[in-house]
């Protein structure tokens, strides 16, 4: 149940979740697991300095610190994976481009901007990725493409996360 306020309370089945409308049939690749992204599944000391890298990373737009983690989680074998579902485009002719939406929100005029009181760029990931991805891969990047509207998940817990997913 969703308590709205003391006396209304709604199923959470009742709170419409609306998302874009996903085609299917595209490959996705995982580099890896989360708790390897920002430390969490490690022991030790490789877990503190994945941790402060991820800080750096995720929330002080720190490209050098983004620039480590990517490296790490986009391996050998990842690219390999990733050329093999390419080439057969790349042999007919199809240009390759890489996107990462942007500018990630430094506009407050974008829907959902103003869920999150911090303007600017601040996760240097995404964009480190595609940087590294676009040389891997020789691809163009396009930096046009701006992102509809803001995710804003960070706050919620596991289960509200898996509930409203973008």
């Amino acid at each position: 149940m969703l308590r709205l306020s003391s006396s209304i309370q709604l199923p959470l089945v009742s709170i419409p979740h609306l998302r874009e409308p996903w085609a299917g049939g595209e490959i996705v690749h995982v580099c890896g697991r989360l708790g390897e992204l920002n430390g969490t599944g490690m022991q030790g000391g490789q877990a503190k300095t994945r941790k402060t890298l991820y800080a750096k990373a995720k929330l002080a737009g720190d490209y050098d610190a983004a620039d480590r983690i990517v490296e790490v989680m986009l391996s050998e074998d990842m690219l390999d994976r990733l050329v093999d579902v390419v080439t057969p485009f790349l042999v007919n002719g199809t240009s390759l481009v890489c996107v990462v939406p942007h500018p990630p929100f430094d506009d407050a005029r974008a829907d959902g901007a103003d869920l999150i009181g911090r303007r600017g760029v601040k996760n240097a990931l995404p964009i480190q990725y595609l940087a590294r991805l676009s040389v891997e891969l020789g691809a163009e990047v396009d930096t046009q493409i701006v992102q509809k509207s803001r995710v804003g998940r960070t706050k919620l817990k596991h289960f509200p996360r898996f509930l409203w997913q973008p």
